[in-house]
């Protein structure tokens, strides 16, 4: 198995490209995940962790 580091940045523009493709609007999709991510930065989630781990 191979380990893989991907950046936070990384991340969020995979998870924000998912998102314009589920939904078809760059707004809201922008929107989803900026809340989605802030809402694991305010709960405790560290997303460096929870990517390197993944």
């Amino acid at each position: 198995m191979q380990n893989q580091t991907i950046t936070l940045g990384e991340f969020i523009e995979a998870f924000y490209t998912e998102l314009v493709n589920e939904y078809g609007d760059e707004g809201l999709a922008e929107v989803i995940a900026t809340t989605l991510v802030n809402e694991m930065i305010l709960s405790g989630l560290q997303p460096e962790s929870a990517i390197a781990a993944a």
